[in-house]
């Protein structure tokens, strides 16, 4: 038995062990006509941005900064596979389980709407890293040229992928949502407009982001990094818990999941506040003490 039969072999019985929701949308995805159409589009800007670019760069390739100029052409193609195509094709692949009612023979089986909605998840975030893997050979062309800064592009490369993640669960957690047919069109396309409009921010923000010289050294950037950290997370752990609730039958238990995650989320807030204000202070509290009583009574309320 030659090593790729095995190989084969051995990946078919590993698939046996995974969700069974991942395994199913991981192959439809791939095989689907709006994967192979973004990949190859994804392959085809990104050659013409590697030849075209490098012809324009012309002696900044050797003494300018040319690998930063590309690596923010590059981003701007994957950012458009992973902030757009697979948020909004995450929240279709939901939305056509309730409209084709196959969401309710799924809920009759042995898989629960917590493995459901994490198949759903993790098919998402495949193809993610199949784009990832994709723009890679390119990232690895800037890297020999000037201008690349390893540190600042795999900060980059990792916000995004958690970026991704929040967005994909957000829009899971809107396709799982009961709607009617108005409903339906309409929340489709709040949900594109609403991806348009992160991407455009994320396009003002990174090319400058890239263009500035950033000090992994300061405190104030990694307090900054994991209070943004920890807000999105803990939105993707209240996401799962109201996509989950809203899979779930009408007789269980529906809420509790929720308020522990907003009591978790309420907790993670104020430490993090409180944390960031006694780092930033080197050692004191150097917060407004009327701000901090003002936020609590709003967040209470």
């Amino acid at each position: 038995m030659s090593t790729l039969v095995r190989a084969h072999v051995w990946l078919e019985n590993a698939s046996d062990w995974l969700n069974p929701i991942l395994v199913k949308e991981t192959r439809q995805a791939l095989k689907s006509r709006q994967f192979i159409i973004t990949f190859l589009l994804m392959l085809i800007a990104a050659w013409l941005i590697s030849v075209f670019g490098t012809l324009m760069a012309g002696d900044s390739l050797e003494f300018g900064s040319a690998g930063r100029g590309l690596f923010t052409a590059y981003f701007v193609v994957l950012a458009l596979a992973i902030f757009v195509v697979v948020p909004y094709s995450a929240f279709r692949g939901l939305l056509n389980e309730r409209d084709q009612t196959t969401l309710e023979l799924l809920n009759i089986t042995s898989l629960s709407p917590r493995q459901l909605v994490w198949g759903k998840l993790w098919s998402a975030m495949a193809q993610v890293f199949i784009f990832y893997s994709a723009i890679a050979p390119f990232i690895a062309f800037t890297s020999m040229l000037q201008g690349f800064d390893v540190a600042l592009v795999a900060f980059v490369l990792v916000i995004s992928l958690v970026v991704t993640l929040c967005l994909t669960m957000l829009t899971l957690m809107l396709a799982a949502i009961p709607q009617n047919k108005q409903l339906q069109g309409l929340m489709t396309g709040l949900i594109f407009g609403g991806l348009l409009f992160v991407i455009s921010l994320i396009f003002s923000t990174v090319p400058w982001l890239l263009m500035e010289t950033i000090s992994f050294d300061e405190l104030e950037f990694w307090v900054g990094t994991v209070s943004f950290l920890v807000a999105g997370l803990s939105f993707f752990f209240l996401f799962t818990q109201i996509a989950t609730a809203h899979l779930t039958f009408d007789a269980d238990n529906r809420s509790t999941g929720i308020r522990i995650a907003c009591s978790l989320q309420f907790l993670l807030y104020w430490l993090v506040f409180v944390g960031a204000q006694y780092l930033l202070g080197r050692g004191s509290f150097s917060g407004d003490v009327e701000f901090i009583v003002t936020m609590s009574v709003l967040y209470v309320a």
